[in-house]
């Protein structure tokens, strides 16, 4: 087949030629109205040349060499990264099925979810004893799949079950790998709580990599997860920094116990998140390679890529529309593929609606394999890499992200920056910045502030759910006694324990502490669509209980085409609320209108037409609140208010527009209904009759 040029016969563009476009399209605007400000603290032009940076792409160096931003060449044999899957369910039996099913189905990591303080989605292991994780076990060779523990207050206890698990089937040490979880800073910070006794923060992970590392285990015991700082609000370049940093923390630790420089860098596993931002998890996973190449430079320990695996961002899964979720997962997983990570975990689309059941793990693990086998992704290391665009964001992030290292680090560290809320600030002011678009539309949530879909069954608690019994989980028995945190001594007692019968409450208790609390970082269990799915819970509340939604009036004001766009854009503002419009059609007579409002059961209208409409019929606002609106909306533009009469101006309550903030509007419209009084009352008496004289009384004031 001969292949054709399809540029022939075209000119080539000229960038002036571009530019010229684009500034007549501007009109007055500054060319700079095009660039994008970016929460990492600078902003991306709309367009890249070699010019801007070719230069930086000799600077990434060459695939498997240092500084390691492009990541390393892929195998021909094998998968380009390993799947990841969560091992989570509390049935024991339904745990052990999941786990052979995903291994026959090309798994090749799993992510034991035994407990864990950062709600990322997935569900908890109901395991808690080690007869209880050998029956979860059962029939699977161990050696087959790597295994990372979720870090949590119960992370050494974990670890040693899992490691009495080991003992008890004879695996060869060597042959083990993933990581055993152990974050203690992240924990701390999520949780606002530290030891009282500022030395004994390291201490018992250190002895726990220590035993891990005589016996000969293959697997990395300390993981630098950027888990905490995403779910608390962070930017890339915040997780960056505040990893490395815990990443800098842990090899410190290791080396004052004695550890060889490079044997305690090579004892820490990187984790970062991956969202749908696709052009920023590319970069944020190259970069992560470089600062961590740099670091190797000033600390001498010998150049090394950091291994590094990728977990979806749980601050993007909305409860609303879960289906969405699959596509989100998607970009998280593409960006993490092109970035380079080693592994990739994906939270199943419906974690929100309880435990993940068969069909979504199969549709989390099935999205990584038609990336792999059908799309292609992996037959070619750091598919992004000489990208201008993705050059230039990957050098800009990792600077930022060096620049805020370098801040922590003059702070005395980590654990001293934490305290000194350091992190708290930072990361507060990245968190309302973004909730601060969300609200105003400016970062869109499908299914949840865009296309909201009303006719969307309420979410329920699946009943198998509700079968389990979950006071299994805090059950604690025999509290062993341990000795003090040494060489490996204190967690081989732990491990001994766990032989013995120690359950996972048990073993976390023995290693309890005096501890002080304090708010080093924002609330971790916060996700982006939380304002607005709060609203529609309120709304499905009130249905249940009045039989109909919220209602507002559409009041369109000439015809189709002069209201259309209008009222379309306010159906969807108003339904992100839970609340429904009353669409009767267009009016060109104010009298009309204000009787289809009266016999209409919405107690507030919202006046919708163009400009010129909303001009011709002067009055439409006052004659709505006669007929006994409680508030008038309208849906335009703030510059639209000067076409009205003082009178018209006086009668509009609100005014909503693409910008506005649409969670304290809407929040504001709850309150005017009733929506949680209503929703809130299930217990009482409902009568309509009475019910609808309230209402009626409200319009004529």
């Amino acid at each position: 087949m001969n292949e054709r040029d399809l540029a022939s016969g075209f000119a080539a563009p000229a960038l002036e030629d571009w530019r010229a476009a684009a500034q007549k399209a501007l009109g007055d605007a500054p060319f700079s109205a095009l660039d994008t400000a970016l929460y990492e603290g600078f902003a991306v032009a709309p367009l890249y040349t070699s010019s801007d940076a070719a230069y930086l792409a000799r600077l990434s160096g060459q695939v498997g060499a240092s500084p390691f931003i492009r990541g390393a060449a892929r195998a021909d044999n094998g998968r380009p990264w390993t799947i990841i899957q969560f091992v989570d369910h509390l049935d024991i039996g339904e745990a052990n099925r999941q786990l052979k099913s995903d291994l026959e189905a090309g798994v090749g990591a799993f992510w034991l979810q035994l407990g864990g303080n950062i709600p990322y989605g997935g569900a908890y292991l109901g395991a808690r004893t080690l007869s209880a994780l050998q029956q979860v076990f059962d029939g699977v060779r161990l050696g087959n799949a790597a295994l990372y523990l979720s870090g949590g207050l119960d992370t050494l206890g974990g670890a040693a079950l899992i490691t009495a698990l080991w003992e008890e089937a004879g695996l060869a040490p060597e042959t083990v790998q993933g990581c055993a979880g152990l974050d203690p800073l992240s924990i701390m910070a999520a949780n606002g709580l530290i030891p009282a006794e500022r030395q004994k923060i390291m201490a018992d992970a250190v002895d726990a990599a220590s035993f891990l590392r005589d016996k000969g285990y293959g697997l990395h015991p300390f993981l630098a997860s950027g888990r905490a700082w995403h779910q608390a609000g962070g930017s890339a370049r915040e997780e960056l920094a505040y990893t490395l940093a815990a990443g800098i923390s842990y090899c410190r630790a290791l080396t004052e116990a004695g550890w060889p420089l490079d044997a305690a860098a090579n004892a820490i596993q990187f984790c970062l998140t991956a969202d749908a931002d696709l052009f920023v998890t590319i970069a944020k996973f190259r970069a992560m390679r470089a600062l961590w190449s740099r670091v190797g430079e000033a600390a001498g320990f010998p150049p090394k890529a950091p291994p590094l695996i990728a977990e979806m961002s749980f601050r993007m899964v909305t409860e609303r529309d879960p289906h969405v979720n699959l596509l989100r997962g998607t970009a998280a997983a593409f960006g993490a593929a092109v970035g380079g990570a080693e592994g990739i975990l994906l939270i199943p689309f419906n974690t929100r609606q309880g435990t993940p059941d068969a069909f979504s793990r199969r549709l989390a693990r099935n999205t990584q394999l038609i990336l792999q086998e059908e799309a292609q992704m992996g037959r070619v290391a750091d598919a992004a890499g000489g990208s201008w665009y993705v050059e230039h964001l990957t050098h800009t992030l990792a600077a930022q992200a060096w620049g805020e290292f370098r801040r922590i680090e003059a702070c005395g560290g980590l654990v001293s920056a934490l305290e000194q809320g350091v992190l708290m600030r930072a990361l507060s002011d990245v968190r309302m910045r973004r909730q601060h678009n969300i609200a105003r539309g400016r970062d869109k949530i499908t299914g949840v502030s865009s296309f909201p879909n009303l006719s969307e069954q309420p979410i329920f608690p699946r009943p198998e759910d509700l079968k389990i019994d979950l006071a299994i989980l805090d059950e604690e028995g025999d509290v062993p006694a341990l000795p003090p945190a040494g060489r490996g001594k204190r967690f081989a007692a732990m491990i001994a324990a766990a032989h013995s019968g120690a359950t996972l409450k048990g073993l976390e208790r023995a290693g309890d502490t005096l501890m002080e609390r304090f708010d080093f970082i924002p609330s971790t269990s916060v996700r982006g669509a939380e304002a607005f799915e709060h609203l529609r819970a309120a709304s499905d509340r009130a249905t249940s209980r009045v039989k109909a939604r919220p209602p507002v009036f559409l009041a369109n004001l000439g015809r189709l085409a002069d209201y259309n766009a209008q009222a379309s854009w306010a159906q969807n503002f108003f339904a992100a609320g839970g609340i429904e419009v009353l669409d009767e059609g267009g009016f060109t007579d104010l009298a009309a209108l204000a009787r289809k409002f009266q016999r209409s059961p919405a107690p507030i209208a919202c006046l919708c037409g163009s400009p010129k409409t909303l001009a011709a019929l002067p009055g439409a606002a006052l004659a709505l609140k006669r007929a006994g609106a409680i508030a008038v909306y309208l849906a335009a533009t703030r510059d639209t208010l000067s076409i009205f009469g003082e009178e018209d101006k006086r009668a509009i309550d609100r005014i909503i527009y693409d910008g506005c903030d649409a969670v304290k509007t809407l929040s504001e419209l709850h309150d005017a209904m009733r929506v949680k009084e209503l929703g809130d009352a299930e217990t009482e008496d409902y009568d309509e009759d009475e019910d609808a004289a309230a209402s009626k009384r409200g319009r004529r004031r």
